[in-house]
């Protein structure tokens, strides 16, 4: 997500929220978060990815209101 602008950011770790929890994406929003595709089946990785993805995104929306 380095160089991304604030909506295409959000929109990727969006994507990747919906494939965590075997939703329907877009692969070519992720980029190359498509690499973590199989991380729903492990469930000791998706706390961690979900935590990463929250935080950005936390991050991105409090930048975004100031």
């Amino acid at each position: 997500m380095i160089n991304q602008k604030s909506k295409d950011a959000l929109s990727i770790i969006n994507e990747n929220l919906k494939m965590i929890n075997e939703q329907k994406i877009n692969q070519n929003k992720l980029k190359e978060a498509i690499a973590f595709i199989n991380v729903y089946k492990r469930p000791a990785r998706i706390k961690c990815e979900v935590i990463g993805c929250n935080a950005i995104k936390n991050a991105l929306l409090k930048a975004e209101k100031k």
